[in-house]
C-alpha cells in the first residue's frame, strides 16, 4: 500500500472517531426536529472511477494464483470437455467468491455479474451466471467432491510447509463439531427428536426431516480442515464418517 493512501485512510478514521466520540454518553437533542433531519441528497457519478463494496477480492484472486489453487483446480479436476470461457477454476471461484462478498445462493451471483468494478477487479469480461454455475454444480460426482477437497488440502500443506518455525511448536489439536441442518431434498431420513416444554413436565415427540453436516477444523490455523455431511438417523446420531479425509490433509501429519 502506498504510504499516500496509508494517509487518507488514517485521516478518514481519525475523523469518524472523533465524531462518534461526541455522541458517547449522549447528546442534547436538536433544536429542528429528530437527528434522522437529512432534508436533500445529491448523487454525482464519476466518469473515471468505480466503486465497488468487496474492495479486495481482486487481492484474493491474486492470493488464489499465487499459492497454486488456480493452476491445481484446472489441472487435476477436469470435469469440462472444453472451456467456453470459463475454466474449472473459474466456476468454482466464481461461486467462492458469491459467498465471501455476501451472497447467500447462486441467484446472488447475477449481481456480481452485473457490477462492473467487480468485473474489473478479476480482470475478466464476465463471469458465468446463475444457470450456467447451476450445470457446473450439477455435472459434479460423489469423486469430483473428494477430488476437490483434496486439491484444496495438497494446496493447504503447501502453505503450512512455508510458515515459520514457531507455527509448529505448539501441539496440533483438531476440533470436531456437528449440527442437524432441516432439509427437503435427497438423502433424508425422517428423525425422532424430544422436546420439553417450558414448566419442563411434558414431553413431546416430533419429527422432521434432517441431516447432520459435520466438519474437523484446525485451532491453530483457524480454517476447517475438512466437511462431510452425515445422514442422520435416531440411532446413529453420533456416527461420523471414517477415514483420514474427515481428520486433517493428507501429509499434513
Amino acid at each position: 500500500m502506498k504510504e499516500n493512501i496509508r494517509r487518507q485512510l488514517a485521516a478518514e478514521a481519525w475523523k469518524i472517531e472523533a465524531r462518534l466520540a461526541k455522541a458517547e454518553g449522549g447528546q442534547a437533542p436538536r433544536r429542528d426536529g429528530p437527528e434522522f433531519s437529512v432534508d436533500t441528497v445529491h448523487y454525482e457519478m464519476a466518469k473515471r472511477n468505480h466503486a465497488i463494496t468487496c474492495g479486495g477480492i481482486g487481492a484474493i484472486h491474486r492470493l488464489a494464483n499465487k499459492i497454486g489453487l488456480v493452476a491445481a483446480l484446472n489441472t487435476r479436476l477436469q470435469i469440462l470437455r472444453r472451456w467456453r470461457p470459463y475454466s474449472e477454476a473459474d466456476h468454482i471461484l466464481n461461486i467462492a467468491y458469491n459467498v465471501m462478498c455476501g451472497g447467500y445462493v447462486l441467484d446472488d451471483i447475477e449481481l456480481r455479474r452485473n457490477d462492473v468494478a467487480f468485473l474489473d477487479a478479476l480482470g475478466t469480461r464476465s463471469i458465468p451466471d446463475p444457470t450456467t454455475a447451476g450445470d457446473f454444480c450439477r455435472r459434479f460426482q460423489p469423486d469430483h467432491t473428494q477430488l476437490l477437497m483434496d486439491i484444496i488440502n495438497d494446496v493447504r500443506v503447501q502453505i503450512w510447509k512455508q510458515q515459520a518455525p514457531a507455527f509448529f511448536e505448539d501441539a496440533a489439536r483438531i476440533d470436531a463439531d456437528g449440527t442437524l441442518v432441516a432439509t427437503t431434498g435427497e438423502c433424508k431420513k425422517r428423525a425422532w427428536t424430544c422436546r420439553t416444554t417450558a414448566s419442563g413436565g411434558t414431553i413431546r415427540w416430533s419429527s422432521r426431516w434432517r441431516t447432520q453436516v459435520s466438519r474437523s477444523s484446525s485451532s491453530i490455523a483457524r480454517e476447517i480442515v475438512s466437511p462431510a455431511r452425515v445422514p442422520q438417523s435416531a440411532e446413529r446420531q453420533l456416527d461420523l464418517p471414517s477415514g483420514d479425509n474427515y481428520i486433517a490433509p493428507s501429509g499434513a501429519a
